[in-house]
């Protein structure tokens, strides 16, 4: 890197006893060495590779054919690198793949985490009115969860013994509703924020606490681990189909981060 460089020539010269001069006359990373002598040395710093950041897989494909006789690419799940050489990896470019709004949530819900996540009815509404707004299942499920309806019923019992008597309450609750809530959903989902676009089918078991009036979405087992795979599987087909099959980079598409 320049300022790296720069450093390294400033460490130089006060070793050496020398005094560092720059000019506007001059391409930036160019300096003067001032030796004890009252010399001038033109000095040159090193360029700092390039790491570049792009927003779409588009960029990184067209980076790719540029290079061609040199690059490779490497992609994981969370997103592709193209080294520009592979030999030396000196300069890269990257596109970031951030998760999608919905998977991050279900992906909250997974495992145990349902337990920590409990909704009121209102909650899951505004969670399919939004963050699963068309997605799948998501819109059948809305109506049938806006239309429910929790009631308590109490029944006395009473219970007659030889030294006393007392009369005891059960509560029972209720749901009700025009259709009964299912016991699975399939959401249809985006991976990625944006930059790639793949989307994934994840069924999830819908848990109602009746006693506490709470709802659950539960990602069944497996769910999030082949949604992640699905979308490298996707990015692993896009990349061998939209490289150039005539370069060498076409052999060298990794699954991995360099």
């Amino acid at each position: 890197m320049i300022e790296q460089g720069i450093n390294a020539i400033c460490e130089l010269a006060r070793r050496a006893g020398s005094q560092i001069l720059e000019t506007k006359q001059e391409p930036e990373g160019t300096y003067y060495l001032r030796q004890g002598d009252g010399n001038l040395v033109k000095t040159k710093a090193d360029v700092a590779p390039r790491r570049h950041q792009v927003h779409d897989i588009e960029t990184i494909v067209q980076l790719a054919n540029r290079f061609k006789s040199t690059a490779s690419v490497w992609h994981n799940f969370d997103g592709v690198t193209v080294l520009v050489d592979d030999n030396t990896r000196n300069e890269s470019a990257r596109l970031a793949l951030k998760p999608s709004k919905q998977l991050e949530t279900l992906a909250r819900f997974d495992g145990d985490g349902w337990k920590n996540h409990a909704m009121t009815q209102q909650e899951l509404i505004l969670l399919l009115r939004t963050t699963f707004a068309k997605c799948g299942a998501s819109t059948g499920l809305l109506a049938v969860v806006r239309k429910l309806r929790f009631r308590s019923a109490v029944e006395s019992a009473a219970e007659i013994k030889h030294t006393r008597s007392s009369v005891g309450k059960q509560v029972e609750q209720q749901v009700t509703g025009d259709a009964d809530l299912p016991e699975t959903a399939i959401f249809d989902i985006p991976v990625y924020e944006s930059g790639f676009t793949v989307f994934v089918k994840i069924e999830v078991a819908i848990e109602l606490n009746l006693a506490g009036e709470r709802f659950h979405l539960i990602p069944l087992p497996g769910q999030i681990a082949a949604a992640r795979e699905h979308a490298a599987d996707a990015m692993n087909r896009f990349l061998l189909h939209e490289i150039g099959k005539e370069g060498a980079v076409h052999d060298r598409i990794y699954r991995g981060q360099p």
